[in-house]
């Protein structure tokens, strides 16, 4: 059975430049809820937080204006970091949480 999406931690924001940003989110998460507010696609990359690596133009694009659930590997390491990428100035919330459909 799906359940849908729970926060369980609070949302960061992230707000890439023409470049690449990373953010922590807490531990627990199963999903990571990312919602685009801007006009231009962002790539993201979903990781452990001491293995963070630079998102980029060949990881999840998530277009302007959509929110997207990424699941989370079962027995990744936690706290994670989501790093986002965009070639555009932009906005975006990072929510972690558990279900989602």
């Amino acid at each position: 059975m799906a359940f849908a999406f729970r926060p369980v931690g609070l949302t960061v924001t992230a707000a890439p430049n023409n470049t690449n940003v990373s953010s922590v989110v807490a531990p627990g998460a199963e999903n990571v809820l990312i919602t685009n507010a801007g006009s231009s696609v962002c790539f993201v990359r979903v990781q452990p937080e001491d293995g963070a690596v630079a998102a980029s133009a060949v990881d999840v694009p998530v277009l302007g204006g959509v929110q997207a659930i990424i699941d989370v590997p079962p027995g990744m390491a936690t706290p994670l970091a989501v790093s986002v990428f965009s070639a555009g100035s932009i906005t975006v919330y990072i929510t972690p949480g558990q279900g989602g459909i």
